[in-house]
């Protein structure tokens, strides 16, 4: 329907951006749904959570320095052995990052905490 509207080409995009956002969040909770449900499977793999978090993370820096953005990861421990999706945590990394460019430009903090066997991903902001 943006598509169809006529001038204001700020607002198309503006509503494309923000249904796309939209869409991402349904289609997340439908995955969080099936995950319970038994319905979609975990493929597990045990490495080091660490190493594939900062990997992932490196990825998205020159995106990110496009976009007027800076990411550093932090980690509370050098590396963290465990049980984990890979396809999963790349849905969550690429999840951080529109949320990222939503922000005013900055320098934003990934940083990965475990406690008792979990892992935090946490997303500190500092503006300059």
């Amino acid at each position: 329907m943006a598509e169809q509207m006529e001038g204001d080409a700020e607002g198309k995009t503006l509503i494309k951006r923000n249904s796309g956002q939209l869409l991402s969040l349904v289609n997340q909770m439908l995955d969080l749904r099936k995950l319970e449900s038994g319905k979609m499977s975990v493929q597990k793999i045990q490495s080091d959570i660490v190493k594939y978090l900062r990997y992932l993370t490196e990825s998205l820096k020159s995106y990110a320095e496009l976009q007027g953005l800076k990411i550093h990861f932090l980690a509370e421990k050098p590396e963290l052995t465990m049980d984990f999706d890979p396809g999963k945590m790349t849905r969550i990394r690429a999840n951080l990052l529109p949320n990222a460019i939503n922000e005013p430009p900055g320098v934003y903090l990934i940083r990965v905490e475990s406690e008792g066997g979990a892992v935090a991903i946490r997303r500190m902001v500092v503006v300059r």
